[in-house]
């Protein structure tokens, strides 16, 4: 490829693909082509929001070239293919770049583990947004005076041999088959204070009759921290659980989505639900992604703190898995909130 800096407004492109729509490699969507050369697939964007997009993924894009004042000199239709800039320049210093949106004091939150920490989504009373990344979740405790409610994508309420199973989990897995599996085994509290896998398994085994996943004890920091938070500071019911797959499917009117969340057809999916009940969402989705290095908030950390936020928008209009949730030994509820149009 060669840098060419052809101006699509508003965009421009870094590198224009020297190869032409026509002759990359068909896939078995009609709108991805694959590129031999560079080996990477390229996305064909029919306007330019769409392109912006795909380029905020670092994806490869094709675009009508009439869709730029080059247009006007042509009399057939053509497509540019190359690597778009993002649509705007990241500040280099994260700490500068924690914030953004245009909301003061939202009231309904959606928040999610990251890597740079917890990536929230709020919106205020008149739909405005706000996002942000806080290094640790007991920051949380400044956004509770203004708050209505808050949802969280983690674990609150934690197993104990007394009670070996969340029923909200069993609940969720049932509501979400045959995407059961996005509903992982939550880890008793005493295994959270292990210092390694192996110990944390074996006391997980020791209070609930079996091991943990890799998965549960990749997060179990995470979990900790918001079981501290939520054990110290006492919210109430201003800060919840949601599992944002439950929560996807629930907006999506009790249908359980067909795409993966890391799939391109499913971030186009769950954009599609989201933008139904709030129609700034892709605006929201859109700036978020171009502020952050995938590496600190991934694309799905901002998915699933949208939905968060939107389904608490419809606060008091709420239900729980399960409709009557129990305790745990903390008195903490073992619930995962959702919408219900009842």
């Amino acid at each position: 490829m060669t840098n060419n800096n052809i101006k699509i407004e508003p965009c421009t492109f870094e590198y224009q693909c020297p190869k032409t729509w026509g002759k990359l490699l068909e896939t078995n969507i009609t709108s991805i082509r694959f590129c031999d050369s560079c080996e990477r697939n390229v996305y064909l964007s029919s306007s330019v929001d769409e392109a912006q997009s795909n380029a905020g993924l670092g994806r490869c894009v094709a675009i009508p070239v009439e869709l730029t004042s080059a247009s006007r000199e042509k009399r057939f239709k053509q497509l540019i293919v190359g690597i778009m800039d993002p649509p705007r320049k990241r500040a280099k210093n994260f700490h500068d770049r924690k914030f953004g949106g245009d909301a003061i004091k939202p009231i309904f939150y959606g928040l999610d583990g990251c890597k740079a920490g917890w990536f929230f989504i709020g919106v205020d009373e008149e739909g405005e947004f706000q996002f942000r990344v806080l290094e640790k979740f007991e920051e949380l405790g400044q956004l509770l005076e203004y708050a209505k409610l808050i949802l969280v994508d983690m674990p609150i309420g934690l197993p104990w041999h007394g009670q070996t199973t969340r029923l909200c989990d069993a609940d969720a897995r049932k509501a979400l088959s045959p995407r059961a599996s996005s509903v992982f085994s939550v880890p008793a509290r005493s295994a959270l204070t292990m210092l390694s896998y192996q110990e944390g398994s074996q006391e997980n085994r020791r209070q609930l009759n079996k091991g943990l996943s890799t998965q549960s004890w990749a997060i179990a920091p995470k979990i900790k921290e918001v079981d501290d938070f939520m054990r110290s500071v006492r919210p109430g019911d201003k800060v919840r659980e949601m599992h944002p797959e439950v929560a996807f499917w629930a907006l999506n009117g009790k249908e359980v989505l067909n795409h993966k969340k890391k799939e391109k057809a499913g971030i186009d999916e769950r954009l599609s639900i989201l933008t139904r009940h709030y129609p700034r969402a892709k605006e929201c989705f859109l700036k978020a992604r171009e502020q952050y290095l995938v590496k600190e908030v991934a694309t799905d950390d901002i998915l699933d703190a949208m939905v968060g936020a939107v389904t608490a928008m419809y606060y008091p209009r709420l239900s729980t898995l399960p409709p009557e949730p129990v305790n745990d030994e903390e008195g903490i509820p073992m619930e995962m909130v959702y919408y219900s149009d009842f």
